[in-house]
């Protein structure tokens, strides 16, 4: 029987929050409840279009799970299979740029069957026993779903019994994450782990995690005090279970990012543990108190009592009587030198003898008007040096009993001291020493201050290299480098790669010479130049020298290669060579002259097939005319072509007996076709569109048309839909190519002068690999031959190249 899980799942979809995302669902095959397939299913595109898809798929999967009744591994290659065909018949149906590729994760359960299904980029994470294994597809089931015309799943049977977790997450998760902090945060409580998950992949744009795990046992759950308590909002009891005994899918474990949400959560569980204790104490019964009985031998307690306040009585007397002689005694002493030793009375207690009775303190008496000192009094104290002081006293009673004796007026010495109602007059005996400037203090206060705040916060501030700056740094690289290795798509790749580099560059000059550190930069290094895929040719060959050919530098725009020769449209001297495979010397067929009505060149192709006896090369002029050269005959003669009434052409290509021409200007390709080797008739427009306001040269291959623009935009035109090739993992994009050449494969090869390269793309558009050579110096053009060898022109030289 198929017990209930406990399911939470959050979503960031267009970097906004969400309980659950498209690209996620639970689902259930057909039968019983307590006996059926139930399927978790995280998608991911390798493109945005995919990524836009996925949620298509995996709304197919949940409707065919629903009608199937199968063992667990046929539920699980049907729901595969189904997501090939959904992929496959929208690619067959899209063009180039909108098809898409998927990465798939399935956990599956049935009773005591658990399986993890993947195809393309994709990672599951299983955590059982307190132990965490990251579950990710082998070289065979890695291509992307839809890459391939079948998709055959990686099965991988797994134990999951109670208190085991399984965790779905997109590839892109794995930016922000690696896999101790995943081992780590599947520990946590169900509610805690998704924060932590959220916290960790929140910058992210596209993600979707789904958490599923297996209850604990009931004993396990009465053991667990002090556990944080989830309150779950789908109406489940507090294990989890929902009252039907489906799997309870918990939205309320996905958490927002308001603090005042949070401390409402956090008073509540306070509030709940507060209630718990006064239930506890409520539960425990107050004692009685009882009245106690007098003990035996009251009596003689009585009369010690007595005894006692007899005792106090008699004290108080003796002290009123000592009060009063003192009086007396500084009333007759008023003309004296000093002051009589009975001036103060001792303050305290009345009584000398402790009382078992406690006695009553009287409240403090107000201090007489006369207390304070007068205006004139302190004047003339001031002016006096020296001179008998006579004090006067004030008798007051207590209230306890017995009498005070306190001064009236106290003379003072000097202006600066304090006046104080008790105590004698002290003498002055040493000088005061002089206050500091009040800019002193405030200077030394400021020095003390910038003292504390450098000790505190500079090493932080101003100290790059100390701490743990260089291992974050580290970490951070060995996170892009993981995520590098799963990400399909190669520019992204590419920029992760180069992320991790610069932070292990950075992590050297902070940390110094590391051997650990010095493995990862080479790593990183490595995994670049993979991307890169740099190759050197099998064999390069000169053919021709045309370094000293005429009076300057020759700079070919166009190549064109037959037979027996090779073709180039030099542009500095407006001329057209002609140069022999054979190695033998140059010639030019074709030169600038208005006498002659020979106008600058501009384009040249070469025509065979259909509407020529033999192969003609076509050139076409500034003055809008159209020349054809015949190497068998050596012969030049012009050529009837209908060219539209204000067309200015820039490029022509031939294919299957059909002339193109590129008019950026009017935003169109025109074609014409051959009749007894002239252009008759007029043209048809087989492409307009804004896109060709830009391009430069032309190419048709394969009835695809392909147009280059001096940026290095390089476009595909497939009937009236445009395709722009992303060049996506090409460590410089192309600056000013030439044409596309065709490489065979549906490969396109393109010659790049501003990095003196040659660039292999896939039909995709995506960089495939590059030809480096010291040869290939100031490349300008390139053209393939009928078997596949390839032609460069480079540093005033043409070469025959074996890739």
């Amino acid at each position: 029987m198929t017990e209930p899980l406990q399911v939470g799942q959050f979503a960031i979809v267009d970097h906004e929050p969400v309980d659950c995302g498209p690209n996620g669902g639970i689902f259930h095959g057909k039968g019983p409840a307590g006996d059926r397939a139930e399927l978790f299913v995280v998608a991911e595109g390798t493109t945005p279009a995919g990524e836009a898809f996925a949620g298509h798929v995996v709304s197919a999967i949940g409707q065919l799970v629903a009608q199937l009744d199968l063992s667990l591994t046929g539920t699980l290659r049907h729901a595969f299979a189904e997501a090939a065909r959904n992929v496959l018949d929208w690619n067959r149906k899209s063009i180039a740029q909108h098809r898409v590729a998927l990465g798939l994760s399935v956990f599956a359960r049935r009773g005591h069957q658990a399986v993890i299904a993947q195809a393309g980029p994709s990672t599951v994470f299983h955590l059982r026993q307190g132990a965490v294994r990251a579950h990710v597809p082998d070289e065979g089931h890695a291509a992307p779903v839809g890459s391939l015309a079948t998709a055959e799943p990686q099965l991988t049977r797994i134990e999951f019994g109670p208190g085991d977790r399984v965790l779905l997450l997109s590839t892109a998760a794995l930016r922000y994450l690696d896999e101790e902090a995943i081992e780590g945060i599947l520990r946590l409580p169900g509610e805690q782990a998704l924060r932590e998950l959220y916290y960790r992949v929140r910058e992210a744009r596209n993600v979707t995690v789904l958490l599923v795990e297996h209850p604990a046992a009931p004993e396990a759950e009465a053991e667990a005090e002090g556990a944080e308590v989830v309150i779950d909002a789908t109406g489940g009891d507090a294990s989890g279970r929902a009252p039907g005994g489906e799997t309870a899918i918990q939205p309320s474990l996905f958490f927002t990012d308001d603090q005042h949400e949070w401390d409402l959560a956090r008073a509540r569980r306070q509030l709940e543990a507060v209630a718990e204790r006064t239930r506890a104490r409520a539960a425990i019964r107050q004692p009685e108190v009882q009245v106690l009985a007098l003990a035996a031998g009251d009596e003689a307690f009585l009369s010690r009592v007595e005894e006692s306040r007899a005792r106090a009585s008699a004290a108080r007397a003796a002290l009123v009587s000592l009060a009063l002689g003192a009086a007396k005694s500084v009333q007759t002493g008023a003309g004296g030198s000093g002051r009589g030793a009975g001036g103060r009375v001792t303050e305290g207690r009345a009584s000398f003898a402790r009382s078992l009775v406690p006695e009553r303190l009287a409240p403090k008496p107000e201090p007489p008007a006369s207390d304070a000192p007068l205006c004139e009094e302190l004047a003339a104290s001031q002016q006096a040096t020296q001179r008998t002081t006579s004090a006067a006293y004030s008798v007051s009673f207590t209230g306890e009993g017995g009498f005070r004796a306190r001064p009236l007026v106290r003379p003072r010495r000097r202006s600066t001291a304090r006046w104080r109602s008790h105590g004698a007059i002290h003498e002055r005996g040493a000088l005061a020493a002089p206050a500091p400037p009040t800019w002193l203090v405030v200077a030394v206060g400021l020095a003390i201050l910038v003292s504390l705040f450098s000790f505190v916060f500079g090493p932080s501030l101003f100290d790059s290299s100390g701490g743990q700056r260089w291992e974050d740094l580290v970490d951070l690289a060995q996170q892009k480098l993981a995520a590098a290795e799963v990400q399909a798509d190669p520019a992204a790749r590419r920029q992760l790669l180069q992320d991790a580099q610069a932070l292990l560059l950075q992590a050297r000059e902070a940390a110094g010479t590391n051997a650990g550190l010095e493995q990862w930069i080479a790593r990183a290094r490595e995994a670049l130049a993979a991307m890169d895929a740099i190759r050197t040719p099998a064999a390069v060959e000169q053919i021709g020298d045309l370094s000293t050919f005429g009076d300057r530098p020759v700079t070919p725009s166009h190549l064109t290669i037959t037979s027996t020769d090779a073709y180039l449209l030099d542009t500095a001297s407006g001329r057209v060579i002609r140069q022999p495979l054979t190695g033998d010397l140059a010639t030019a067929i074709y030169s600038e002259d208005p006498a002659a009505g020979l106008a600058r060149p501009i384009a040249v192709t070469l025509a065979e097939g259909p509407g020529f006896a033999e192969p003609t090369l076509l050139i076409f002029d500034a003055s809008r005319r159209l020349w054809g050269f015949t190497p068998s005959s050596g012969a030049l003669q012009p050529i009837l072509f209908a060219l539209p009434p204000g067309a200015n052409l820039y490029d022509l290509d031939w294919e299957a007996g059909t002339l193109f021409g590129l008019d950026p200007a009017a935003g169109a390709v025109y074609a014409w076709t051959a009749t007894d080797g002239a252009f008759g008739e007029p043209p048809r427009e087989v492409l307009k569109t804004p896109d060709l306001a830009g391009a430069r040269r032309l190419a048709v291959i394969d009835s695809e048309i392909y147009t280059t623009d001096a940026n290095g935009t390089v476009r595909r035109f497939s009937g009236q839909l445009s395709l722009t090739l992303s060049q996506a993992g090409i460590d410089t994009p192309l600056v000013n190519p030439a044409p596309a050449q065709p490489f065979g494969e549906g490969q396109l090869a393109f010659a790049d002068p501003a990095a003196g390269r040659v660039v292999v793309l896939r039909s995709d558009g995506t960089f495939d690999h590059q030809y480096r050579h010291p040869e290939f110096q100031a490349v300008s053009a390139l053209a393939t031959g009928r078997d596949g060898t390839g032609y460069v022109f480079a540093n005033g030289q043409l070469w025959r190249v074996r890739w």
